[in-house]
């Protein structure tokens, strides 16, 4: 098995990463779009299985490839494109951490950390962050410029895998990024105070009778067993996620809100995505969509 895609997906196979096959589309103002060819949601959980290496591979020989960022690749990217964006981490602080040069700027990854962090756009600051549901080209990608040569993707050099461990996101990051989702969770709380429940995502009416009976169930779960209930309904909305019935971006936001009440969230925000994972790996659909696929 031979090709550019495939020896993209072996370099990152060796730094513990994994992604799936990609396409670049020119834009008016000469850059390019990145385009997914494949299904690629699933891979947030967990990475490819051999089967879809290999039919990537045969059938996208020359393609590009994206890595997905979140809880099941352990990573989230900070993704700076301009001089502005530059100077402004370099005046905050920026840990040494892998880093692939960018056609305009860089990606820095970082470990992912004990909250859901989501894609933004220049919100914190002059740079977008890639998060839950977000994806990053990898190194070894490149596109053709209309002057004929190629803009690519690459590791910084002595920034790559193999040449320091990744990084904690820096301080002021992470407290920034935490506050966001604070801000999320009691506007999450407020719409599970507000019957019905306001879900703020998308989903289908099957999923939705089966997101409010759960978090029924779990509000009312007694001490003692509040984490089996934590690990079950975090599976039940990952199963519900990956079938297409819940948007996995939100589908989580209420059962942390529910645990951070009960105390001990660190140990419960792992419980709980752990579970998604486990639960997003296992898809679940309604019966009639099941029955006449």
């Amino acid at each position: 098995m031979t090709g550019h895609l495939h020896s993209i997906l072996i370099d990152l196979h060796s730094a513990h990463l994994w992604g799936f096959p990609i396409a670049f589309k020119p834009k008016p103002d000469g850059r390019c779009e990145k385009i997914p060819i494949v299904p690629w949601k699933h891979l947030q959980a967990g990475p490819p299985m051999d089967e879809e290496i290999a039919d990537w591979c045969a059938r996208f020989t020359d393609a590009c490839a994206g890595i997905p960022s979140g809880p099941g690749p352990s990573t989230f990217v900070v993704d700076t494109d301009s001089t502005e964006g530059a100077e402004y981490l370099e005046k905050r602080g920026v840990p040494p951490t892998w880093r692939v040069r960018t056609p305009r700027g860089w990606h820095d990854y970082f470990k992912w950390p004990g909250f859901l962090v989501r894609n933004s756009v220049k919100q914190l600051g002059p740079f977008d962050i890639r998060g839950l549901g977000g994806y990053s080209a990898a190194p070894g990608s490149r596109y053709r410029l209309s002057s004929g040569q190629f803009a690519e993707y690459r590791w910084e050099s002595d920034y790559g895998p193999h040449d320091l461990p990744l990084a904690e996101g820096p301080s002021w990051l992470l407290d920034e990024l935490y506050q966001r989702f604070l801000m999320e969770q009691r506007r999450a709380a407020a719409a599970i105070n507000t019957p019905p429940i306001n879900y703020p995502g998308r989903m289908s009416a099957w999923g939705r009778r089966a997101f409010e009976q759960n978090l029924r169930e779990l509000v009312a779960t007694p001490s003692g067993k509040r984490n089996v209930a934590l690990f079950n309904v975090a599976r039940r909305f990952g199963q519900l996620a990956a079938g297409g019935e819940l948007d996995g971006d939100t589908a989580l936001e209420p059962v942390y809100v529910i645990a951070e009440a009960w105390g001990n969230v660190k140990h419960s925000r792992s419980t709980i995505d752990r579970a998604f994972e486990f639960g997003w790996a296992r898809p679940r659909s309604a019966p009639d969509r099941r029955n006449n696929p």
